[in-house]
């Protein structure tokens, strides 16, 4: 007997188009294309309808019902996680602030909806969590399988009279020299009184330590690694660089040359070992650090040089690769005090890192307008206001008011002073420094005017130093650290508005007027500066940075006095002018980069036919000079090639500059100008 065939489930229109039916009259699929939907077999259970509303008041009271059960819903998802606890408002960072963190909810029933919250924080999801994490990043984050791609070093401890002979003669490239463990403490602490301030990236009583064990190990002439080498290196070379009799009563050398060629082959051997390191090992926090800190001397020997740059990205290639920049990714117990002192200090290298990254992008040349960390993505928190003392012992909520002078109060300020660099570079990237807007350089220059009124003040200008008691600090680095946020900010606020000085147009009056208070603001600084007993030492023109800002000073008054020659106090402003090139001419005895500041000014000066004459001879100079633009001593770039203007009378040039005829085209001028000072 032959089988019965089944009747069909599903409607004509499924069948033909190869759909699946839901088997309802109408079914879905008729439904949403508008046909009619016939069935062949036994007709298929009909769709319930929606109970009809019998009247408007019926309506209102269904909505009603329908209302008070969202709100009872809503109430729970936001009190409660969905493991069924209570859940805790979790830290969420602001761009948008300086403000270290606020409170949010970690569930939002407007930002998602409740199926899509995170999984119970339970032992297994963090298991599971952490294993995806580990086999993504195989192959990622293991050391070099190369062979013997860098050779070992030797490391020698000689008197510092053998040091120096060495820096001054040939000896072994693979051999590192470090002086005896007194010498190395005794650098290590004028280290910290005088340069630390300025770039507080270590933990002193740490890195003390970490010396003690690394002498240790060598005179029981054990294997030392790499890393723990080039932190101590980095930090005597930073200091034998910056030496000078007034902040060394112990005589450590006996003159600045010796001191300089010393800084020289620690500086050579820093780098060599950083290259060791990236090629046979795996950087580690103290790599790290010594980067920032060699940053910090190269630039201030070259300026925003290729070299710096170079370092600088491998510094922070380094500090992504152990993670700095999602330290605070994920919850922390920090039940240790060494781990509450292990996270507080990644906090303070990642941040002073990705400020030193944001400043940079205002710093001029071939990489102006760009910047590697992006806000984005990193999940850090600022730095506490604490002191090293009170990382390990206090607990990791604890912080000072902002009020409060500790050594991390200024680097509080870097920081919001960064992110008001990388905001100016975000909104003014594309656009010729003239072309800006009058309005948005009104809106940019009042956050400068709030910043410094913001300043706590202990930074603050004209506030003495006996007034200010640091906590666990010196006065001297209340003293340094005034005068850094101080130039740094003015001499942002006139490098931002000098191009403007080219406007004549009435709304842009006011451009003028900040630049040239904020370039006087500078040159002030830098004469205070040299007079204040504390810090008499940087008055030396050693550190390269301050020189710099104080060049851009004096391009801003010489390009005020070429562009508005029909201000009533030509003058007046001839005297201030003359008074800060005197001051380069003094400071070009002492340092090399104030002598190239000065002889570029004055070449800039003659490649733009700007004459200069003289009453009587001088060496060095013609009795007239007038060069073209095109004059062979130039660079392509506006560099001074040959000459020098040693014995360069600079009353008697500057009365003659004064007098004679100006041109009208000041641009080129301004950009070659802009070019040397940022370079």
């Amino acid at each position: 007997m032959p089988l019965s065939r089944q009747e069909p489930v599903s409607c004509e229109s499924c069948r033909r188009k190869k759909l699946k039916c839901s088997r309802e009259h109408p079914c879905s699929n008729c439904t949403d294309r508008g046909v009619a939907c016939v069935f062949s077999g036994r007709p298929p259970i009909a769709r319930p309808s929606p109970p009809a509303v019998d009247s408007l008041a019926d309506l209102i009271r269904e909505n009603a019902v329908i209302r008070s059960r969202l709100s009872r819903l809503e109430e729970l998802l936001v009190n409660q996680s969905p493991d069924g606890r209570a859940e805790r408002p979790t830290k969420v960072r602001r761009l948008d602030s300086h403000d270290e963190t606020v409170l949010t909810p970690s569930t939002t029933p407007s930002a998602a909806p409740p199926d899509s919250g995170p999984p119970p924080d339970t032992e297994f999801t963090r298991s599971y969590r952490s294993d995806v994490q580990w086999l993504g990043a195989v192959g990622t984050q293991e050391n070099t399988r190369l062979p013997h791609i860098s050779a070992e070093f030797e490391i020698r401890v000689e008197s510092m009279d053998q040091v120096v002979q060495a820096a001054t003669s040939s000896y072994p490239d693979r051999c590192i020299m470090l002086p005896s463990e007194a010498e190395a403490f005794r650098l290590f602490s004028a280290y910290v009184d005088e340069i630390d301030p300025m770039q507080h990236v270590i933990h002193v009583p740490t890195v003390r330590d970490s010396i003690r064990k690394l002498y240790s190990r060598i005179n029981r002439q054990e294997q030392v690694e790499a890393n723990e080498t080039v932190l101590l290196l980095s930090i005597l070379g930073s200091m034998a660089s910056y030496w000078s009799p007034i902040v060394d009563r112990h005589a450590t050398f006996d003159s600045t040359q010796s001191s300089t060629a010393v800084s020289v082959l620690w500086l050579r051997q820093t780098l060599d070992i950083m290259e060791h390191v990236r090629r046979s090992s795996s950087a580690n926090l103290a790599t790290v650090q010594a980067y920032l800190i060699t940053v910090f001397l190269v630039y201030h020997i070259e300026g925003f040089s290729p070299k710096v740059r170079g370092i600088f990205a491998a510094a922070i290639s380094a500090a992504k690769d152990l993670g700095l920049h999602k330290t605070d990714a994920q919850p922390r117990k920090d039940d240790s005090p060494a781990e509450r002192l292990d996270t507080e200090i990644r906090r303070r290298v990642w941040w002073h890192a990705a400020c030193t990254d944001w400043t940079f992008a205002m710093a001029g040349g071939p990489h102006e307008g760009t910047y590697l960390v992006n806000p984005r993505h990193m999940a850090v928190n600022r730095p506490r206001n604490v002191t090293d003392e009170e990382l390990s012992s206090a607990p990791s909520y604890f912080t000072r008011p902002l009020s409060e002078p500790t050594i991390m109060g200024y680097y509080l300020q870097r920081i919001r002073m960064s992110e008001l660099s990388r905001e100016m570079t975000d909104l003014t990237y594309g656009l010729e420094g003239d072309c800006i807007p009058a309005n948005l350089a009104d809106d940019l220059d009042a956050k400068f005017r709030m910043f410094l009124s913001e300043l706590p003040a202990f930074l603050r200008v004209g506030k003495h130093v006996e007034g200010v008691t640091y906590v666990n600090g010196t006065p001297r680095a209340a003293v340094l650290q005034r005068y850094m946020v101080n130039l740094a900010l003015h001499a942002k606020r006139a490098k931002f508005h000098l191009p403007l000085l080219l406007r004549k147009e009435p709304k842009y009056a006011f451009c003028r007027n900040a630049c040239l208070e904020s370039a006087r603001a500078v040159i002030r600084l830098k004469l205070e500066l040299a007079q204040d007993n504390f810090s008499l030492w940087i008055s030396n023109s050693k550190l390269g940075g301050f020189l710099h800002l104080f060049f851009y000073a004096t391009v801003v008054l010489l390009m005020d006095f070429c562009v508005n020659r029909d201000v009533v106090d030509e003058v007046e402003r001839g005297k201030e002018l003359q008074q800060a090139l005197n001051t380069l001419e003094q400071a070009k005895r002492q340092s090399i980069t104030a002598a190239l500041f000065l002889d570029t000014l004055m070449s800039a000066l003659q490649k733009h036919n700007i004459r200069l004459q003289t009453q009587r001879p001088v060496e060095g100079i013609a009795r007239a000079v007038s060069i073209d633009a095109s004059a062979e001593r130039m660079h392509s770039n506006g560099g001074y090639v040959g000459g020098s203007f040693d014995n360069l009378d600079l009353d008697e040039l500057w009365q003659s500059y004064v007098n004679s005829e100006m041109s009208n085209d000041w641009t080129p001028l301004l950009s070659d100008l802009q070019t040397a000072a940022w370079d």
